[in-house]
C-alpha cells in the first residue's frame, strides 16, 4: 500500500511526523481527503476533526483549530494553531466552555470586538473537539450530560 509523509506542526512544536496512507480534514468548503501521490496544492483548514490513516492501517483521530495544509512531492503538512487527540479531549470540559462562552456572547454588547471573536473561535474549537469524540462514537455526535 502506498504511503505519504504527514507532519503536524503546532506553535509549540511538530506533533506527528510519520508515513500515512490517507487523512481526512475539514476546509471552509467542506469535508476533504488526502491520498498519495495527489497534485501538490494549498488548503485552509477549518476547525474541526481529523482523521488519519497510519501506514500500518491504525487510525487516529484529532481535533484541530484553523490552519493550513499543503502537498508537495507526497508530503503533507499542515500548520495549525490547536491540536488535540481524541483521546486527550475532555468532553466535560468542552462543554463547560461552549455553555461558559455562549453566556459570555449574550452580552456581546458589553465586550470589545477582539473579545467578542476570541470567544467565537474558542467555542468553534471546543466544538471541533467535540465532534472529534463523536467519530469515535461512531455517530458523528457527542452525549450531552
Amino acid at each position: 500500500m502506498q504511503t505519504m509523509k504527514l507532519i503536524i506542526d503546532i506553535p509549540d512544536g511538530i506533533v506527528f511526523d510519520d508515513e500515512i496512507r490517507s487523512l481526512t480534514a475539514e476546509s471552509d468548503d467542506g469535508s476533504f481527503g488526502i491520498q498519495p501521490m495527489k497534485s501538490d496544492c494549498v488548503i485552509g483548514l477549518s476547525n474541526g476533526p481529523v482523521r488519519i490513516v497510519c501506514a500500518d492501517g491504525s487510525e487516529k483521530i484529532a481535533a484541530i483549530g484553523a490552519g493550513i495544509l499543503t502537498v508537495k512531492d507526497n508530503t503533507v503538512s499542515m500548520i495549525v494553531a490547536d491540536f488535540n487527540w481524541q483521546e486527550d479531549i475532555d468532553e466535560q470540559v468542552a462543554l463547560e466552555t461552549i455553555e461558559r462562552l455562549k453566556a459570555r456572547l449574550a452580552h456581546k454588547d458589553e465586550m470589545m470586538h477582539r473579545e467578542f471573536v476570541l470567544a467565537q473561535a474558542a467555542i468553534s474549537r471546543s466544538e471541533a473537539r467535540l465532534e472529534a469524540l463523536g467519530m469515535r462514537r461512531g455517530d458523528g455526535s457527542h452525549q450531552e450530560g
